[in-house]
């Protein structure tokens, strides 16, 4: 006797194909590289038509931005019980992103690509930036929660004055960046977010 179900037409094909084709963007990137990767190698790699992938991403920059966002959201918030510890693990981990040879020319592209189209920067900050935006916020209200930090703290600052060093030296200056200067940046910050 039978007892599994047949799988019903349409949706969960629609949705593995999806996930096939965010798989086989990142890994097309890491393979030949954000500027040479097309949307028919990636179409070829996840063993879809053309069409299926263009119905979906009508370019392969909003293509990127939705696998790197993916890949992004799926990094873990820490929880450690200390707020500096927690945003010390965050920016790390924010280090290690763009730092990694195969994810930094995406992630380097698509700020260039933000530049010249607003429907790109658009899905960027909608997307990407509001997923890490998140996961700091999340650590800063549980450090105003629990005392850590002065109740009247301007979280989003907060986070621009955490993140905007390490971009600076990854961006511009090429100094090295890592989990010792992750610490630096996360305790300078705090001492100045403490309550009086």
């Amino acid at each position: 006797m039978q007892t599994d179900a047949p799988r019903g037409p349409g949706r969960p094909r629609s949705a593995e194909a999806h996930e096939a084709i965010l798989d086989a963007a990142m890994q097309t990137v890491r393979a030949v590289g954000y500027d040479s990767a097309t949307i028919e190698a990636v179409a070829a790699r996840a063993g879809v038509g053309k069409a299926t992938v263009y119905r979906r991403w009508p370019s392969k920059e909003l293509l990127l931005v939705e696998a790197v966002g993916r890949f992004v959201a799926g990094l873990p918030t820490p929880d450690t019980g200390a707020v500096e510890s927690d945003l010390a693990a965050l920016l790390a981990s924010t280090v290690a992103v763009f730092r990694d040879p195969d994810t930094r020319p995406l992630m380097t592209g698509l700020v260039a690509v933000m530049a010249r189209s607003d429907a790109i920067a658009e899905a960027v900050r909608g997307g990407l930036h509001a997923s890490r935006h998140g996961a700091f916020l999340a650590v800063l209200r549980r450090g105003v929660w629990r005392g850590e930090l002065a109740p009247e703290t301007d979280l989003d600052l907060a986070v621009e004055l955490l993140v905007g060093p390490l971009f600076y030296r990854l961006a511009w200056t090429g100094e090295p960046t890592g989990e010792a200067h992750a610490v630096t940046v996360a305790s300078a910050v705090l001492r100045g977010l403490r309550p009086r």
